[in-house]
């Protein structure tokens, strides 16, 4: 079933008025604080599960208000349309006119220290873990400061409406226009996160891609016009608005495509990271602290869907078990292995998963890859009888028109879906390939480690390497099928990865 949004729609109900009154009380006009206010809280959304599980939501969202304010300017605050006061607000307004003077009075530090004890209700702890440090607070009382703040109007605000700036602000940096007018923009948004960023979070830069996907190498993650600077990336799939990785450190993160970065879970490394590019859903294995659990995250509302047990109770301490994993997500279904048995899971319908007859090794827009005794059997949908293809593992394309599958000797071979034909190699023969995407034109990606082209050498696989991967695009259609548009240096710890 659908995760109950009604603790966060409670929350945001609870902390909006405080927070936009807080913000006006820092200096801000009452339409800047609100746009504050929501940026700051469409900031805490994608975080919202985890935050609320292990951190301070509390601290977080007023972390992100203090961050945001910074690029907007204060003063006395200019009241506007609510300068004219509501009956029985008289004395409030009033006392609200001598709060703000004392406040504007105060050194900034002890300012924000007196706003988010006495408004924004926050403990000592509290105040010192958003400012970094404790003031000392000596200014107008907490009750002057509760009553003044009751002649602040402000707008209500509802859950959706987070949800609405969440993906207005991923989305406005690079559809806000064409040519110079966009790249600058996205250049823009770009340095306005980068100097307000997480700790933890890479450096952007603006670029072109020469790939028409995202991929990663060098510790660089390669965007449509901005590069960023990421530490230990394995796993990469593309979603609507960007990409999901997950690192080395079992970090799940959300970048989006201003190189906007966001954790949004943990797993563990090199545990696969599932998605569905469509409707922007992500799966993986989160291993908490005892029984590890499934998590379905929706990364175009923001909010995670579900989550479930993914190993047998008890068993795991902490880890994800054996082969225990997500596998795929289509069509509103996750499956995944669990105590080696597959399982179907519909978590907006319901939290109870069903067991599927066979070993699903791959599933996409109703195609199917399944585990066979002696090979892999591609399948145009859950019914057909399918094709036995002599591979060990495969993926299919997020369309289900094709299967990439290897051999026991890794070599890659692309299947068509419908027929159960290989296509013909597009590349040399001695190149062997470490990473693959696909375009939705129907052309392919490779990312191959080229070889030294020396006929001495009867077997390809003891060919020496000429230190250099090769990053291929492919049309099996053209007469001279591929050309490369990237190379990277062979000597790397890790090979490239093109984003699925």
């Amino acid at each position: 079933m659908a995760r109950d949004d009604s603790e966060f729609s409670a929350w945001v109900t609870a902390r909006w008025p405080d927070l936009v009154r807080a913000l006006v009380f820092l200096g801000h006009p009452p339409p800047d604080a609100e746009r504050i206010a929501l940026e700051a809280l469409a900031r805490v959304l994608p975080a919202w599960e985890r935050l609320r599980r292990e951190d301070d939501v509390d601290v977080a969202l007023y972390r992100e208000a203090f961050d945001e304010r910074r690029r907007w300017p204060t003063g006395e605050a200019v009241r506007g349309e609510d300068a004219d006061v509501l009956p029985g607000l008289t004395e409030q307004a009033e006392r609200r006119a001598e709060v703000e003077a004392a406040l504007a009075a105060m050194p900034p530090a002890d300012r924000a220290a007196l706003v988010l004890r006495d408004l924004a209700e926050l403990a000592d702890e509290q105040v010192a873990a958003v400012l970094g440090e404790r003031p000392r607070v000596d200014g107008p009382s907490t009750e002057d400061v509760r009553f003044a703040a009751g002649a602040v109007p402000v707008a209500s605000v509802h859950a959706d409406d987070v949800r609405d700036r969440l993906r207005a602000r991923r989305r406005r940096a690079w559809r806000r226009g064409v040519g110079t007018v966009a790249a600058l923009g996205l250049v823009l948004a770009a340095v306005v996160w980068w100097t307000g960023r997480p700790e933890g979070m890479g450096e952007v830069r603006p670029a072109t891609n020469p790939l028409p996907v995202p991929w990663y190498a060098d510790g660089v993650l390669h965007l449509a016009e901005v590069e960023v600077d990421l530490d230990g990336v394995r796993r990469l799939v593309v979603v609507p608005d960007g990409v999901v990785l997950s690192d080395e450190d079992g970090d799940v993160v959300m970048v989006d495509e201003a190189g906007v970065q966001q954790q949004i879970g943990d797993t563990v490394p090199d545990s696969p990271l599932v998605a569905e590019a469509e409707t922007g859903w992500v799966g993986w294995a989160d291993p908490g602290t005892g029984t590890p659990e499934l998590v379905v995250h929706d990364t175009t509302r923001a909010r995670e869907i579900g989550r479930r047990s993914l190993a047998v109770p008890g068993a795991g301490n902490g880890q994800p078990v054996g082969d225990d994993r997500p596998i795929a997500i289509d069509d509103g279904r996750v499956y995944f292995d669990a105590d080696d048995t597959v399982f179907a899971w519909e978590p907006l319908k319901t939290n109870a998963a069903f067991g599927i007859a066979g070993t699903l090794v791959d599933a996409a827009s109703g195609s199917r890859l399944v585990g066979h005794a002696e090979g892999l059997l591609v399948k145009s949908s859950a019914f057909s009888v399918g094709t036995l293809v002599p591979a060990v593992e495969g993926s299919l394309t997020r369309d289900g028109r094709y299967a990439f599958a290897r051999d026991e000797f890794a070599e890659m071979v692309v299947y068509d879906v419908m027929t159960g034909q290989p296509i013909e190699r597009m590349y040399s023969p001695s190149d062997v390939a470490v990473s693959w995407g696909y375009v939705d034109d129907g052309s392919f990606l490779f990312a191959v480690l080229h070889k030294l082209q020396d006929k001495t050498y009867q077997d390809t696989l003891q060919m020496p390497s000429e230190g250099e991967y090769r990053i291929y695009h492919c049309d099996p259609l053209r007469a001279d099928p591929c050309e490369k548009i990237a190379e990277v240096d062979g000597d790397l710890p890790e090979p490239p990865i093109i984003a699925r």
